[in-house]
């Protein structure tokens, strides 16, 4: 995959718990969604990440991570 994706805020009037808190966008088109969470090791606060597309065999869940210098997008098989 070779693609650039902008990872947004949703949309603040939503009521649902269950609402993304951030977009993923490629193209213009939305891929994915991150729910923000907390660990409960260390309290550090993280993105669970779902991307989807057609072209994908399956849906890749992944972690957003903060690192020393930005972000790191962290998934496992």
């Amino acid at each position: 995959i070779d693609a650039k994706a902008r990872i947004v805020p949703s949309d603040p009037a939503s009521t649902s718990d269950k609402a993304p808190d951030l977009r993923v966008i490629v193209s213009g088109v939305e891929i994915g969604a991150a729910w923000r969470r907390t660990s409960k090791d260390n309290n550090t606060v993280y993105h669970s990440v779902k991307l989807d597309d057609p072209s994908f065999p399956a849906p890749i869940y992944a972690n957003l991570v903060a690192v020393d210098d930005g972000y790191a997008l962290v998934w496992s098989r």
